[in-house]
């Protein structure tokens, strides 16, 4: 009776699948990584743009009375390095509708294709005049907008009441960023090294 010989997966050949299988692993962590990054960018965009807002506004409450101006919403269009942000609130800062470049699918470099997004959020906008902002007197904020707020102003006003227009300048620091990178080059050593604690970066 003839034995059958079965050859055993090689050492070698075993290190070999464990490593494919913690590559795939490794590229969905940094997937989810960056999505996390652009939410919590998009986050705290929002939340400086409502400070932002609620500050001009103290300021501006006075005289706005002494005028007898009122507004009832707020259209925010804010251009990042990396990303392409429109927002609408009511008087109170409430947000009632939010877009930004990657919600509309734009990728990457993309995301900064502002004459295309632009198009994009008007379209959004005409939805948005027949249900909620028709007839209203509306307050425009535009935030590094560069000479694309000729453009803004000249398509908002062709269909909506605007009141008061409000332009800034400026360039954020996005200080976290360095935290992420720690957290990528732990996530690369434990994929690589194992979980020595000896190897990790604090």
């Amino acid at each position: 009776m003839k034995s059958v010989l079965v050859s055993k997966p090689s050492l070698f050949s075993l290190n070999n699948i464990r490593l494919k299988k913690k590559s795939v692993q490794l590229k969905k962590i940094i997937k989810y990584i960056l999505k996390l990054k652009t939410t919590l960018n998009e986050k705290k965009e929002f939340k400086r743009l409502s400070f932002l807002n609620y500050n001009n506004s103290l300021k501006d409450n006075f005289a706005r009375k002494k005028k007898g101006l009122v507004v009832l919403y707020t259209i925010c269009f804010s251009f990042s390095s990396v990303n392409t942000f429109l927002y609408v609130t009511d008087s109170r800062g409430n947000l009632k509708f939010r877009y930004s470049a990657g919600l509309l699918d734009f990728k990457g470099k993309a995301k900064r294709s502002r004459f295309q997004i632009l198009k994009m959020f008007f379209k959004k906008l005409r939805i948005l005049k027949l249900n909620l902002l028709k007839d209203k007197p509306i307050s425009v904020v535009l935030k590094n907008v560069g000479s694309y707020r000729h453009r803004i102003v000249r398509e908002l006003k062709k269909k909506f009441f605007i009141r008061i227009v409000n332009n800034f300048q400026s360039h954020s620091y996005n200080g976290w960023l360095s935290g992420l990178k720690r957290q990528i080059v732990n996530l690369l050593n434990f994929f690589i090294v194992g979980s020595n604690p000896a190897l990790f970066i604090t």
